[in-house]
C-alpha cells in the first residue's frame, strides 16, 4: 500500500467549477475544470473521484501475505457470578476462585434504593433510573410525570417517595 500512495498519478478535473486541492505539504492548489495534474491518490478524496478522475491507472494494491488466524472459545454458562447480589459474596467468590481476597471497596455497590410506593388512593410511585451526576426524580407511574419540580439527590428522592407515601 506504500508503494501504491507514494507514486504520483495524473489526474482530470470534469465538470464545472473549480476544485481546492489539498497537498500533503500543507499547501493548496485551485484545480479548473478540465485541467490534468498530478497528485498522489491520498490527495484526491474518495468522495470526489466522480469529479476528479485519474488519468493514469492506478495501481492495485498487493495482496495480504499472512491470513490472520484464532482460536474460538467457548463461554461458560455456569459463571460463578451469576445470581451474586451483595458484597459479601462476591468477596467470597473471589477467596475462592483465587485464594485471596479482592479490594472492592473502589467499586460503586451502593445498594439500589426502595423505588416503588403504592400511595392508600392507589397511586404508585416510583424513585427514575439515576440521571447523569446521581440525580433522581419521584414519578407517578400512572401519568409518568414527575412529582418533584426538579431532580433530587438520591437522599432527598427517597425523603420524597417516604413522605408523600406516608402523607
Amino acid at each position: 500500500m506504500a508503494e501504491v500512495q507514494d507514486q504520483k498519478l495524473r489526474w482530470k478535473k470534469t465538470g464545472g467549477g473549480s476544485h481546492t486541492l489539498h497537498r500533503r505539504d500543507g499547501s493548496k492548489k485551485r484545480i479548473k475544470p478540465g485541467e490534468t495534474f498530478k497528485a498522489y491518490p491520498d490527495e484526491i478524496p474518495e468522495a470526489f473521484r466522480d469529479i476528479i478522475v485519474p488519468v493514469d491507472k492506478i495501481p492495485e494494491e498487493p495482496p495480504l501475505d499472512a491470513v490472520t488466524e484464532f482460536e474460538v472459545k467457548e463461554v461458560d454458562d455456569d459463571s460463578p457470578l451469576e445470581g451474586v447480589t451483595g458484597l459479601d459474596e462476591l468477596e467470597r467468590i473471589a477467596a475462592e476462585q483465587n485464594g485471596t481476597e479482592i479490594d472492592v471497596s473502589h467499586l460503586d455497590l451502593e445498594p439500589r434504593p426502595k423505588s416503588h410506593e403504592k400511595l392508600e388512593n392507589g397511586t404508585e410511585l416510583v424513585l427514575s433510573d439515576p440521571k447523569p451526576g446521581g440525580w433522581y426524580d419521584v414519578i407517578n407511574k400512572a401519568t409518568g410525570k414527575a412529582m418533584n419540580e426538579t431532580s433530587l439527590r438520591l437522599s432527598d428522592a427517597e425523603e420524597l417517595l417516604k413522605s408523600l407515601s406516608d402523607g
